[in-house]
């Protein structure tokens, strides 16, 4: 079914991504996860994880945020031949978690960034159903966070995102 209103958005972002329950999570070892199930499924290419922190907690749903940042690898993923690189950086500021997703895909112009990057219902890929970089946006908000994007075509995007720290 689709979700037109704010609400019934809300409501669909929920049941997708998990009970929205905040905790204290470390980040490290969420994103380490993401890479082996990343290269249990054989996905390419797999990304490769660079951290300044041995440990960063933040206060957020653990499934959620496995959702997003699978959601954003797998983006990576998609626009990106097997032979390129997907990098996860982590870093921190005083008060901030900051995580870049980088790719050497395809990438994006201006316009689509945007016109409907952020859109929910937009896909330019043929199925699903155009929410997963709308749903980022969302779920990153209300942690109180924010996400931003560099992209160009034929050089490939850069997704930062920044979270409070707990």
């Amino acid at each position: 079914p689709r979700c037109t209103s704010r609400r019934q958005r809300q409501m669909c972002i929920r049941d997708r991504t998990g009970s929205g329950k905040a905790s204290n999570v470390d980040v490290i070892p969420l994103l380490q996860e993401l890479i082996r199930l990343r290269e249990k499924a054989n996905n390419k290419p797999v990304p490769v994880l660079s951290c300044e922190s041995l440990s960063c907690d933040i206060k957020a749903d653990k499934d959620q945020l496995l959702a997003i940042f699978g959601h954003l690898v797998q983006n990576a993923q998609d626009a990106t031949p097997d032979d390129g690189k997907i990098s996860i950086i982590q870093s921190v500021t005083d008060e901030q978690l900051v995580i870049e997703f980088r790719d050497t895909g395809h990438g994006m112009d201006e316009d689509f960034i945007k016109s409907q990057l952020f859109r929910p219902f937009k896909s330019t890929k043929g199925k699903g159903m155009g929410i997963g970089v709308y749903e980022t946006k969302e779920i990153i908000h209300a942690i109180g966070g924010s996400i931003d994007v560099e992209s160009s075509p034929g050089r490939g995007s850069c997704f930062t995102i920044k979270l409070p720290k707990a």
